[in-house]
């Protein structure tokens, strides 16, 4: 009966060290930086009839970039799409960067680079992915949408971003300013840059199909990513202390049994 009892003690150790490990082994490591994907506004003033500007796509803290996709949104009455070019940061690794011509329609611009090749491996760190250059058309303010941008490892395999959306803000020439008392700060009629939400435009949006999501998605599965080696071998340390002290208690109650 005390035989059956260790067993049973034994077994349902170690079944407890097996579920701890899963679950330590799927849970996302602390401390871990967030990825991001966010527009950055000149911010000198912009006018309208003025010189045109340029908008930044920047990417913080990734890991081996191997490829990037993303669509900015603009009010197309208050701003004019001028072009897009790649930024330096996919081929700062020395990756072969090939980029597709710019979608474009009135208030939106879809654009996709990619690399080729296994090695040498994808960019890390913070950098421009693309900037945008539009030409002020009227006054008023349009917010800048970063819709879904998608990030890709050079296999092809996902990497989870956030994104962080603009606006901007075109003032008239000559527009009067509001007086202000002496002393106080002027008003800046410098381009303001405001975090903003999705904001509804009188277009039907029209969201582009990710090309590098389904390369992402056939390769979602392979190995090597991700894994917490030193946790696996911290816990299996413990799942093997455990089988030694369950079979040291068992031998030791084997021992003092009656003859």
């Amino acid at each position: 009966m005390s035989g059956n009892w260790w067993h049973r003690l034994l077994w349902g150790g170690l079944a407890a060290v097996v579920i701890g490990l899963a679950t330590l082994t799927l849970a996302p490591r602390a401390g871990a930086q967030e990825t991001k994907v966010r527009l950055e506004v000149p911010s000198g003033g912009v006018n309208v009839g003025g010189a045109s500007f340029p908008v930044d796509v920047l990417v913080e803290d990734v890991a081996n970039l191997g490829g990037f996709e993303f669509t900015v949104r603009y009010d197309p009455a208050i701003l004019e799409f001028v072009g897009v070019e790649k930024g330096p940061f996919l081929a700062s690794t020395g990756r072969r960067v090939v980029c597709l011509d710019p979608t474009v329609i009135p208030g939106s611009v879809h654009y996709v680079c990619v690399t080729l090749g296994a090695m040498p491996p994808g960019a890390d760190g913070s950098g421009v992915l693309a900037t945008l250059t539009f030409a002020p058309t009227a006054p008023g303010t349009s917010p800048l949408q970063l819709e879904q941008p998608i990030l890709a490892a050079p296999s092809g395999q996902a990497l989870p971003a956030a994104s962080e959306d603009a606006s901007i803000t075109v003032t008239a020439p000559g527009a009067p300013e509001t007086p202000l008392p002496t002393g106080a700060p002027p008003i800046a009629t410098a381009a303001q840059v405001t975090p903003a939400g999705p904001t509804p435009t009188a277009e039907t949006p029209v969201r582009p199909t990710p090309t590098l999501a389904a390369t992402a998605a056939r390769t979602s599965s392979s190995s090597g990513d991700g894994t917490n080696w030193p946790l696996w071998g911290s816990v299996i340390g413990v799942a093997a202390v455990l089988v030694a002290g369950g079979a040291g208690v068992f031998w030791w109650s084997r021992v003092r049994k009656p003859s």
